[in-house]
């Protein structure tokens, strides 16, 4: 009698693992059709349409890394292209945290969630517009962790480029004046006042020719390395850019304002269609 019990008791332990592995199977296969409905509108560059179908594929999959990183820059990109500012009932800063905790959960030294940590803290900056000075120190440790960490990550480069060119238009007697200010207040650090002083063009171009050579086909990044250069004088490198850029195609939802944005610079660099 015992011992029937005992094969019972096991039976039951193996239908309810098959169940279990049968619903996860079933919810995992049901998270990659949605997936796939977002991989088709953000072909389709319906970036708001991608962003919903990933959402309900986390729902049924919520441990997927590779889409919580793909979800979590999806918002990034649409934090930039301004598509979410206008988003009424809908704190994507938040869902963009909860997502970045579960990648913690899972793995907190993956290359996944070193480049979705420092996508986050740009997704913050973007949506708070603080200019703290403590804020500023912190962003980029993080986005400057991801850099050292991933070496591979041209988004991550593109990320402290982007941090350098903010940061870098600030009149440098000014910032000398504020970082000094705030070092007697210990509102920073000294090592804070090491990262606010040794900001500079160069190290913005640095990053930027660094995120444009690990992704040469990203539009973005062309688009930018040729704004940049034209603004600093280096209409050679300039020219060489945008001239990259107009012969590019369109692969992503953010590609066709860079391509309006072109026809400006074209003009004054005198290039013809």
């Amino acid at each position: 009698m015992r011992k029937r019990v005992q094969l019972s008791c096991i039976n039951l332990g193996v239908a309810i693992g098959l169940v279990f592995f049968a619903t996860t199977a079933g919810a995992q296969t049901k998270a990659a059709d949605y997936i796939a409905v977002g991989d088709s509108a953000l072909a389709e560059f319906h970036g708001m349409d991608a962003l919903k179908a990933y959402q309900s594929a986390l729902e049924l999959d919520s441990n997927n890394v590779p889409l919580l990183l793909k979800t979590i820059t999806l918002i990034k990109d649409l934090f930039e292209s301004k598509d979410l500012v206008y988003q009424v009932g809908k704190d994507y800063g938040s869902i963009a945290k909860s997502y970045i905790n579960r990648l913690n959960n899972v793995d907190s030294s993956s290359k996944e969630t070193r480049i979705a940590r420092a996508q986050y803290i740009d997704i913050d900056h973007m949506s708070v517009h603080s200019h703290d000075p403590k804020k500023v120190t912190d962003r980029y440790r993080t986005i400057k962790a991801c850099v050292d960490a991933v070496l591979e990550s041209a988004d991550c480069a593109g990320m402290l480029a982007k941090w350098y060119l903010e940061e870098v238009n600030t009149i440098q007697e000014l910032r000398i004046i504020t970082v000094n200010k705030h070092l007697k207040d210990s509102v920073i650090t000294s090592a804070d006042s090491v990262i606010f002083m040794q900001i500079s063009w160069d190290s913005a171009m640095k990053y930027l020719e660094l995120s444009h050579k690990l992704a040469p086909d990203n539009m973005g990044y062309a688009f930018l390395l040729g704004q940049v250069s034209f603004s600093r004088g280096d209409t050679a490198k300039a020219k060489e850019m945008l001239l990259k850029v107009d012969s590019m195609p369109v692969r992503h939802f953010r590609d066709p304002q860079y391509k309006r944005n072109l026809a400006n610079y074209k003009a004054r660099l005198r290039i013809k269609n």
